[in-house]
């Protein structure tokens, strides 16, 4: 045993001691074999699991690979829809402004006809008076030169210069309000900024604008609005809502009717102004 040996027998040899212990260690040797086969086996399966794990880890990584290529491929996509959008949107905003430009430039060119319209009366009446009183004092001075000024027709000439330069300063006058009031409107629409203003004279100012539109027609506008009441806020946007609400009530609400009235109220309640 020391030796090696895994059993041994005595002398004398027993016949039938030897033939058990024959076929213990051949029932021994079937089972080792059997044992063997059944770990070949499960070798083999092993092996088999093995593969179909490699096959499967390699599947799972080519599927991996193609997920990141259809993710960059995506990514890209996106990064060029996100540059194409951008584009598109800088170009939207640009034509945006340019049409904002566009409709300002409209707006102030039908305020400069009809500005261009309504001071042409002062100023002919103006004209008109001027060329008067200078007729008349040619008139005068030729008389006067000629030594045949009378005290009559002196006085008659301080009555009709009085009179023609009250007719001038008159005129002028009014001119110049219609063009003051033209340039707040049409300052504040093409600059669309904040600043402290008087809203009845405002809203007036907007209507003497409108008036070319409203003289072809027999509409009548009314304005109550408090004289004290004055704004901090944006004037341009008070001009667009205005005259868009008197030309949309010119354009539709008197479809069919040759005169109407069309009458803003304006009142203060706590800070709030109701239009």
């Amino acid at each position: 045993l020391e030796g090696g040996a895994i059993d041994y027998l005595t002398k004398p040899i027993d016949d039938e001691i030897l033939i058990n212990r024959v076929k213990a260690y051949l029932r021994l040797i079937e089972g080792e074999r059997a044992i063997n086969l059944q770990l070949d086996s499960l070798n083999k399966q092993l092996q088999q699991e093995v593969e179909q794990r490699k096959l499967a880890e390699l599947s799972l990584k080519l599927l991996n690979q193609e997920l990141e290529r259809r993710v960059e491929d995506r990514t890209r996509e996106l990064q060029n829809t996100n540059t194409a959008l951008e584009t598109s949107l800088d170009t939207l905003k640009l034509a945006q402004e340019q049409l904002i430009q566009s409709e300002k430039m409209a707006a102030l060119g039908g305020l400069v006809a009809g500005m261009s319209h309504e001071i042409s009366t002062p100023i002919g009446i103006g004209v008109t008076a001027s060329s008067h009183l200078e007729e008349q004092t040619r008139t005068l001075k030729r008389v006067f030169e000629a030594g045949q000024m009378t005290k009559s027709e002196l006085a008659r000439y301080f009555d009709s210069a009085l009179e023609a330069a009250s007719i001038i300063s008159r005129n002028l006058q009014r001119a110049s309000e219609q063009i003051q009031g033209f340039k707040h409107v049409a300052v504040d629409q093409a600059s669309g900024e904040k600043r402290r203003f008087n809203l009845n004279a405002y809203l007036n100012d907007i209507l003497l604008s409108l008036h070319p539109k409203l003289r072809k027609t027999k509409h009548v506008v009314t304005i109550h609005c408090p004289e004290y009441l004055e704004l901090d806020s944006y004037p341009g946007a008070f001009s667009q809502i205005f005259t868009n609400l008197i030309m949309n009530s010119l354009i539709h609400g008197f479809e069919g009717r040759e005169q109407g009235v069309i009458t803003c109220d304006v009142s203060l309640n706590a800070q709030h102004v109701k239009m």
